[in-house]
């Protein structure tokens, strides 16, 4: 739309409607996006920018975590049991098995981690990593596991129990890899109003004309 957005974080309010600050070519403008306790829900107020023909609209619809947005947009690999996978030239992956979660099941918390050896080029282990699945109730979350060596995080992506093997999200942290990490991103609605200018100018001509007229059925001598 010819315009040039940056998402500059959130800032915190006192009173809790907290904003998200939104750069438009370069100046600076902020929606309101805060969760209320009284309706459970994410309250919105769009930001709007106000131009002669148009107006502007900003509306959040979800900021996404930096961590979300690293298991989106990683490679993808998959690992068999006890087969080793070559991950670059200095690393292998060797996925031993799984470790159940035991606490947390009175809550209806279930963690599942896959239990991967980090191997040297001579099949030393150099560390071992536990990607991890956290399910509480209806809600998934990976927490991922980072590879010493290398910085790259790993999350577990999926489980295939029957073939016992696991898809793995892999996502670097070095900013020239196509596959880095990404910062938190703000998914936003923008739209164009035209011509809103003349709405408010139809209202207020609307105003005048009633005070008008009602000046002059005051003025008007009583017969």
């Amino acid at each position: 739309m010819g315009y040039s957005l940056e998402y500059g974080g959130k800032v915190d309010s006192p009173d809790g409607k907290d904003r998200v600050l939104i750069k438009i070519n370069g100046k600076q403008s902020h929606a309101k996006f805060y969760w209320s306790d009284y309706s459970r829900a994410y309250m919105v107020a769009p930001s709007v920018t106000n131009m002669l023909l148009r107006d502007l609209y900003i509306s959040p619809i979800q900021i996404i975590p930096k961590e979300e947005v690293a298991s989106r947009s990683g490679k993808n690999i998959s690992l068999k049991k006890n087969t080793p996978h070559t991950l670059n030239d200095n690393v292998t992956l060797l996925f031993k098995g799984y470790e159940m979660g035991t606490h947390g099941m009175n809550d209806g918390t279930i963690t599942v981690a896959a239990v991967i050896d980090v191997l040297d080029n001579n099949n030393n282990v150099l560390e071992t990593i536990r990607p991890t699945v956290k399910m509480v109730g209806d809600k998934k979350e990976m927490v991922p596991a980072t590879i010493t060596q290398t910085k790259d995080e790993i999350f577990l992506a999926g489980i295939n129990v029957e073939q016992q093997s696991i898809s793995l999200k892999i996502s670097s942290n070095d900013p020239n890899n196509p596959h880095s990490v990404k910062a938190e991103l703000l998914a936003v609605e923008v739209s164009i109003k035209p011509l809103i200018n003349i709405l408010w100018l139809g209202t207020i001509l609307i105003i005048l004309g009633f005070f008008l007229a009602g000046y002059n059925y005051w003025r008007k001598p009583v017969v």
